[in-house]
């Protein structure tokens, strides 16, 4: 029998960052950013969403590599190595601003990616962007969030 996948939803109010940061980020994340994991990060605009995502990427182990997928545009991949605890930070980049381009990217791309090299952390920043156009219908909308979730509790399993 498998045991149950955990999931979990954080709220983001507007994060101070300074040093010493990290220490309250890990507390606040202890027992709930664990392998295995789908976490669902959300709050208002301004509120630290990106940049918590981008502290989470550099802090992926050397050995492993994480996966960004941004479909706000172009990903601040400067901010990220400025982040980083080391000099060796893998993170697989991609863009996908339409519908048909996440799906593609999670559906079909991840998995190629994943078969090829350790893949620890995968952040979709952010799964609504692409669906704010309406672009599709209600239906539809659901039927492709609902795709991306399936194969995202295939990866962390």
């Amino acid at each position: 029998m498998c045991p149950a996948k955990k999931s979990a939803n954080i709220i983001l109010q507007q994060l101070q960052y300074y040093s010493g940061s990290q220490k309250i980020l890990d507390g606040m994340l202890e027992n709930v950013l664990v392998k295995g994991t789908l976490l669902e990060i959300w709050g208002s605009s301004g509120s630290g969403k990106t940049q918590l995502a981008l502290q989470l990427c550099s802090a992926v182990d050397p050995s492993n590599s994480s996966a960004y997928i941004s479909t706000e545009g172009a990903i601040p991949t400067k901010r990220l190595f400025e982040m980083a605890s080391s000099d060796k930070v893998f993170c697989e980049v991609q863009t996908c601003t339409s519908i048909e381009h996440l799906s593609d990217c999670v559906m079909r791309q991840l998995p190629l990616l994943i078969a090829t090299k350790p893949i620890e952390l995968v952040i979709i920043d952010s799964i609504a962007a692409p669906f704010r156009a309406g672009e599709v219908d209600g239906f539809r909308r659901a039927q492709v969030i609902r795709s991306i979730g399936q194969q995202l509790k295939i990866f962390s399993s």
